[in-house]
């Protein structure tokens, strides 16, 4: 796929559906359904959105995600390519694991260019199954269904779950001091000691509940997002594939050329025409 063709595609999966758009630049109107969580990869300058009556204009960065409650956002002035994948989770599943804890009516609180390291992890590991032919069967697509359903009653419908607690999760707090350590060092070293000191325990406990609070491994995210940024980088920059990959530690050009197609679905070439 070349960044300047438009391309859609739709994945049913078992309690959650996942669009993925690449699209060129528009000034026309576009429209994000009700009950829509988005994330977006790439950054747009100066973006203008309506949500219900209210009229922003604003800068978005890769990494962005928006939660959609009942009303429609509608964006126009997009000036810049845009890749994004759109996740429907499935109501009633959100119903039915509400009843659980005694709440019968689920609203989705609407959020605007959140921070949220867990609906990142989702939105990439499924944004894979469309553009780098990446198969998610149906145990792993349940899977992420109940981890995206649980995250959006705790964290958007204020609907506590005593089993996902007690499981053990990190904490809010936790997990975006660790996140936002890794995207201030996704140039460096990274190492699972250095995680888990962020929020003081062991590493093998950590790299445990990191995995059941995002649905990944930490070098999974790691590697995830740093595939990101290189991406962006092939799209911002001039830099040779040499000199990209040395950023982010790779020695081994057909290794890297490897792994951002299998986290990204593009190659140097197709990020530069």
């Amino acid at each position: 796929m070349r960044t300047s063709q438009q391309h859609r595609s739709v994945i049913d999966h078992p309690g959650l559906r996942s669009e993925y758009a690449w699209l060129p630049p528009h000034q026309d109107a576009s429209v994000t359904k009700p009950n829509q969580i988005g994330v977006s990869f790439t950054p747009h300058r100066s973006v203008v959105t309506q949500h219900g009556w209210q009229l922003r204009e604003a800068d978005i960065a890769p990494g962005d995600v928006f939660v959609t409650g009942r009303a429609p956002i509608v964006w126009t002035h997009v000036k810049e390519p845009t890749e994004a994948i759109e996740l429907f989770p499935d109501l009633a599943l959100l119903d039915s694991l509400a009843r659980t804890s005694g709440h019968t009516l689920v609203e989705i609180t609407p959020a605007f260019r959140a921070r949220d390291p867990v609906l990142l992890a989702i939105g990439t590991v499924l944004k894979r199954a469309h553009v780098a032919e990446c198969h998610v069967g149906d145990v792993q697509g349940s899977t992420m269904a109940h981890l995206l359903a649980r995250h959006l009653l705790e964290s958007y419908c204020g609907v506590p779950l005593a089993l996902g607690k007690a499981r053990g999760r990190l904490s809010k707090v936790s997990l975006l001091r660790v996140t936002d350590y890794i995207e201030a060092k996704l140039h460096e070293q990274i190492t699972l000691d250095d995680l888990a000191a962020i929020v003081g325990i062991s590493p093998f406990h950590f790299s445990r509940l990191f995995r059941r609070t995002t649905g990944v491994s930490p070098y999974r995210y790691v590697t995830m997002r740093r595939m990101e940024r290189a991406k962006l980088m092939f799209l911002t920059t001039r830099l040779s594939v040499a000199a990209v990959a040395e950023q982010f530690g790779f020695w081994n050009l057909n290794h890297f050329r490897q792994q951002l197609r299998a986290q990204t679905g593009f190659l140097p070439s197709d990020l530069r025409g």
